[in-house]
């Protein structure tokens, strides 16, 4: 979440796993360790969806998330 607090603006799923990762000191995450980390935010997204924390925004290949309010 304090990822997408400090942009201010809605941000793609793989724009956050990365820096997520640089943020734990991976530099240069390799394929497999970035579409994990992808995954694992979308899951953890879809949860905060339905708590109302988070918002999608867009569809397909422009999808953004950000947070609500």
């Amino acid at each position: 979440m304090d990822i997408m607090r400090a942009e201010g603006k809605p941000l793609p799923v793989v724009v956050i796993a990365v820096r997520a990762l640089a943020r734990k000191g991976v530099d240069q995450p390799g394929p497999a360790l970035r579409k994990l980390t992808r995954l694992r935010l979308s899951q953890t997204f879809w949860v905060w969806d339905k708590r109302g924390t988070t918002v999608k925004v867009g569809r397909g290949n422009a999808t953004r998330r950000a947070l609500r309010g």
